[in-house]
């Protein structure tokens, strides 16, 4: 019976010694770890965050410079041009109210200013 005490009394020994081994390693190793995790975190955020802002940039300039969009923006001074035209027939109408032709005056300045801001765009 003693012996077996003396195995159990052993036992609990070397459970208590692990326990406190443990607790020591987990003590000791946790927060280098964690500051391991986190530094990594931080330094593959900014590398992600860093190649997204680079491609977005590059993406903007190929499209910027892309034939479709400078077709398009060519297309829409084209649009804007020819209701210039009407506009400018509608106003040698001589028999237009001076609300019309305020009216057709406005739509002649906006349309201008549109044609310009596409021109900016080429």
């Amino acid at each position: 019976m003693k012996n077996k005490e003396t195995k159990n009394n052993e036992y609990r020994k070397e459970a208590t010694q692990l326990e406190s081994d443990v607790k020591w390693s987990i003590l000791k190793f946790l927060p280098a770890f964690l500051l391991t995790v986190i530094t990594l975190a931080v330094v593959l955020f900014s590398i992600n965050s860093s190649v997204k802002y680079g491609s977005t940039f590059v993406e903007r300039k190929v499209f910027e410079n892309s034939y479709q969009r400078s077709e398009g923006i060519k297309s829409g001074i084209a649009v804007f041009e020819a209701q210039l035209i009407q506009i400018d027939i509608k106003l040698t109408d001589g028999s237009l109210s001076s609300s019309d032709r305020f009216e057709l005056i406005s739509k002649k300045a906006a349309l201008d200013m549109q044609i310009s801001t596409l021109r900016g765009k080429l």
